[in-house]
């Protein structure tokens, strides 16, 4: 009797939980919740995408110009050799054009370190990113986590709904 006495007073509290405004408030806020926290993780995903484009891009364009100085580096100093063998015996002439090929020559390598330094600020900035990525990463877990609590009060509330 002890026990079917406590077990109405539970369901009768619970009943009264159940119908009370306070709960139902509460249940309200925390779908809003979920919901900003569902709209927050669209628009992180979004931006997350828009920086791996954006990182993307970047290594693509200093790959592309890193290889292309590369190339030309190797093929002035190709040209320079060249040049040397076939002039021979024309010292002006050689002087001369052996001044031009290493003016180009380092006209290009100044190039490539101009290029290699812009190479390290991108991939400082892909370190700042993938930092970015991180933190919206944590908050998409974290949202995920809401998520799932959410659909266990909502169960929980369903159960709650049924007894009642």
């Amino acid at each position: 009797d002890q026990d079917l006495e406590e077990q109405k007073d539970i369901n009768r509290q619970l009943e009264q939980m159940v119908m009370s405004e306070e709960f139902e408030k509460e249940l309200e806020d925390e779908i809003n919740q979920v919901k900003e926290l569902e709209h927050a993780n669209r628009r992180f995903k979004v931006k997350i995408d828009m920086l791996e484009r954006e990182k993307n891009a970047i290594m693509k364009r200093y790959d592309g110009k890193m290889e292309d100085s590369t190339n030309k580096i190797k093929s002035l100093e190709e040209q320079l050799k060249e040049w040397e063998g076939k002039v021979g015996g024309l010292e002006t002439t050689n002087r001369e054009m052996e001044e031009k090929w290493e003016a180009k020559l380092e006209e290009e390598r100044r190039y490539a370190r101009e290029l290699r330094f812009d190479l390290e600020k991108a991939e400082d900035k892909i370190k700042g990113l993938d930092a970015e990525l991180v933190e919206l990463r944590d908050s998409n877990s974290k949202i995920e986590e809401y998520e799932l609590v959410l659909g266990k009060l909502m169960e929980r509330n369903e159960e709650l709904e049924e007894e009642a």
